[in-house]
């Protein structure tokens, strides 16, 4: 099982890991503090301490760009178990909806398991934060999504949504105009959207999940 993660840890540690794919080194910490928007640099310390001490990064005391993540789950986001599947939904943000079946990676999954859903709608997310931990959905894992493309989701449908550029799996629910995911890990917060904002794209149902043990 993964360490489970707060909401602000896992900015941090999905921060460090975009800088590091797009500019080759790691964020300094004030790097860090001036992304999430904070005052002192004392709480980045804190968080990261806190990332330290559950396995995913490590830090070289005294080097301005001195964390390392850890990559003890980075074989399993792109291994193929067999033949090729189902496409893997690539990094993307909410806007790009056009981009969720270009996959360049695949995994193979048994959809004898999953009866009630075609094929032809089925995709695989990695799950990008511990929201949903309190139902058994942990960062790292893989989840099995019936894409829906406008076919309307009933409230209280666990699904699979892209919030700016991260995958998050979270109840849906319907307040007035506005969708609402809510999370089952206290660390994380409700969040709500007027309908058709661009900052969110619900993928659709979540019908199974995958854990790298």
């Amino acid at each position: 099982m993964s360490p489970q993660l707060t909401e602000r840890q896992n900015q941090i540690y999905e921060f460090v890991r975009a800088h590091l794919r797009d500019e080759g080194i790691p964020p300094t910490v004030d790097e860090i503090r001036q992304h999430l928007g904070l005052v002192s640099t004392n709480g980045v310390h804190k968080h990261l301490l806190a990332l330290e001490r559950k396995g995913v990064i490590v830090r070289t005391p005294g080097v301005s760009r001195g964390i390392k993540v850890l990559a003890k789950n980075a074989a399993a986001r792109g291994r193929e178990t067999g033949p090729p599947n189902l496409p893997i939904v690539p990094a993307m943000d909410a806007s790009q909806r056009h981009r969720l079946r270009r996959a360049k990676e695949f995994l193979h999954v048994d959809l004898k398991l999953i009866p009630r859903m075609d094929p032809e709608d089925g995709l695989v997310g990695y799950v990008d934060d511990d929201g949903m931990a309190d139902e058994g959905i942990y960062k790292n894992d893989y989840v099995v999504i019936e894409e829906t493309g406008d076919r309307p989701i009933p409230a209280g449908t666990l699904v699979a949504v892209i919030v700016e550029d991260a995958l998050l799996v979270r109840r849906l629910s319907f307040k007035g105009e506005r969708v609402v995911f809510t999370p089952s890990a206290r660390h994380y917060k409700e969040r709500s959207f007027m309908a058709g904002s661009p900052v969110y794209l619900v993928i659709g149902p979540v019908r199974g999940v995958l854990r790298a043990l």
